[in-house]
């Protein structure tokens, strides 16, 4: 029977909440994906202890302890009131050392290095907001690492090991010498007798881009700094050809702490990697975060044919929900021109009532002038042409799209500068355009308008608050025979250099919360970098302000995706 025993701390009750609802068997079962890598039997139930401040959480845990009891995992919340977090996870770990950790905060106030400085090792982090899967997959591993070290799991359940497809390797590394199986020389073409027993036979074959990472998670792993050696490279085959091969393996340490022996097995990921490619594209952004997801743990636990079958699935779930969070910043953009159009008409509206106004008072007095009243009227009626403008400029914003529109991306551009200019007006902020390119690109029109919409505001947003004087935009285009570039700077003084590297990060903003949501920047990089296969980048200029610059490539214009 496991112990899956696990202390919650976190000042914000909803949050304690949330991880009762993510680890209740109800939501587990909709956890499908997870639920079926790590099937669980029906009695290792979590048993789960939620608290409120940190005095509490290690007053009950040493009592917990002096019960004879021993616990497997935390959930911690940095910022508290009274004791921070790191000072009950110290507290914490001067109770046990072997207790995993997983940090939990919306506030970087350590940088993952220092935490891991401080705590050793069992220590992982999760920022706020975070998805319902990627903490259950966070708990589920680390649960399981705890029992295995305690259950003395055998290693080849550990490794999850397809006896009829995995090639074993063992070497022996006191004495340096190394045995690989008849099945590890098959995969790659060769018969038992081709190749010798010697490390060189694996290194020489390893692709020269992969090697470095194979050689650094190898001595990772024999310094005791992770608890499996996984990583996936490519080896050359007989024919000259490469393979994909992910190389999983675990050592034994003497009393000394200093690995004498490594045992491991290659699996053929190379039909993986095909999918993963057919699947993704060149996406960046989305396969790294696959890789992630496709996680050592995942690696370990499960044959390549079963993270095949799973890849699908996996890839349709995040597709739903970049989706939903797109919808979210969309809201939050329309509320910002909701905003910006009340501004907006607010004076039309003022002279239409003062225009009124002086008409009834004219009828009243029996004074009326056909010549006055007509130009009252032709002045009511170029307000509403205008208020009626901003109406379609937010109903055609707010339309979902299915369908890419082959443009010149200047459209876009200005349906943005449309949406804002009076707001620009109002603060005299001087917009220069500079388009120089000619070729039509392949986008989500009010996708690609909600990337400049979100820099237009940020912008004036850094104007105000700055106090610039003679604001300035400058928004130019370009292209070569590769690439259709679009730049967008200002003279706003720039953006801090601590915060620039942070800026891209999901719900990172640096306004208050009721004038930002932090998802605007994250989304257009998402936009950008998957929806068009682009690039987006931000940095500053010296003695002047911020420039962001989007790249789009040329290559992908002869399919239109």
């Amino acid at each position: 029977m496991n112990n899956n025993t696990i202390f919650a701390l976190d000042d914000e009750p909803v949050i304690l909440e949330l991880y009762k609802n993510i680890l209740g068997s109800s939501k587990r079962k909709r956890l499908d994906f997870f639920s079926d890598l790590e099937e669980k039997k029906d009695e290792d139930s979590f048993d789960l202890k939620t608290f409120e401040t940190g005095e509490e959480f290690l007053e009950e845990l040493e009592k917990f302890y002096k019960a004879g009891n021993k616990l497997p995992l935390c959930l911690l919340d940095m910022r508290l009131p009274g004791k921070h977090g790191l000072d009950v996870a110290k507290e914490t770990r001067k109770i046990d050392a072997d207790i995993a950790i997983i940090i939990i905060t919306a506030y970087s106030d350590y940088s993952v290095k220092e935490l891991i400085s401080q705590l050793d090792h069992n220590i992982y982090y999760l920022h706020k907001p975070f998805r319902d899967d990627e903490l259950y997959l966070l708990i589920v591993s680390s649960l399981k690492n705890w029992n295995d070290k305690f259950n003395n799991i055998d290693i080849k359940k550990e490794l999850a090991i397809d006896a009829t497809q995995d090639g074993l390797w063992d070497w022996d590394i006191e004495n340096n010498e190394i045995y690989f199986s008849e099945q590890w020389k098959a995969m790659l073409g060769y018969e038992d007798e081709e190749l010798e027993n010697k490390f060189e036979e694996w290194s020489v074959r390893v692709h020269p881009e992969d090697l470095n990472k194979a050689m650094q998670d190898i001595n990772a792993h024999l310094e005791k700094k992770s608890d499996y050696y996984v990583n996936e490279h490519r080896l050359k085959c007989k024919d000259g050809t490469y393979k994909w091969i992910l190389d999983r393996g675990k050592a034994l340490y003497n009393e000394e702490g200093k690995a004498y022996r490594i045992t491991g097995f290659h699996t053929d990921i190379s039909k993986r990697k095909q999918l993963e490619e057919e699947l993704l594209g060149v996406s960046e952004k989305l396969s790294t975060e696959l890789e992630l997801k496709i996680s050592k743990e995942m690696m370990l636990k499960h044959t390549n044919t079963e993270l095949e079958h799973k890849l699908k699935d996996e890839i349709k779930i995040r597709r739903e929900k970049e989706s939903m969070l797109l919808q979210h910043t969309r809201h939050a953009a329309m509320g910002e021109m909701i905003s910006m159009i009340a501004h907006q008409w607010r004076q039309p509206l003022t002279s239409i009532g003062l225009c009124a106004d002086s008409i009834l008072l004219d009828v009243m007095l029996e004074t009326i002038d056909i010549k006055n009243l007509k130009e009252n009227a032709e002045f009511i009626s170029k307000q509403v042409v205008y208020l009626s403008q901003t109406i379609d400029d937010f109903r055609n914003f707010s339309q979902s799209e299915k369908n890419k529109e082959t443009i010149l991306i200047q459209e876009s551009i200005d349906n943005a500068i449309s949406i804002v200019h009076k707001s620009l007006e109002n603060h005299s902020v001087k917009v220069e355009k500079n388009y120089q390119n000619k070729t039509p690109y392949p986008i989500f029109r009010n996708e690609f308008t909600q990337v400049f919409l979100n820099t237009l505001v940020n912008a004036l947003d850094a104007f105000t608050t700055k106090g610039i004087n003679k604001p300035l935009i400058k928004i130019e285009t370009s292209e070569n025979e590769k690439e259709i570039k679009v730049t967008v700077s200002d003279n706003g003084n720039g953006i801090p250099q601590e915060v620039l590297p942070k800026i891209f990060e999901p719900y990172f903003t640096t306004k208050n919360e009721h004038n930002g949501t932090g998802l605007g920047l994250y989304m257009s990089k998402t936009i950008v970098e998957e929806h068009m296969r682009g690039t987006l980048l931000a940095k500053n200029i010296k003695d002047s302000g911020a420039c962001f610059e989007i790249i789009l490539y040329k290559k992908y214009l002869e399919n239109n995706v």
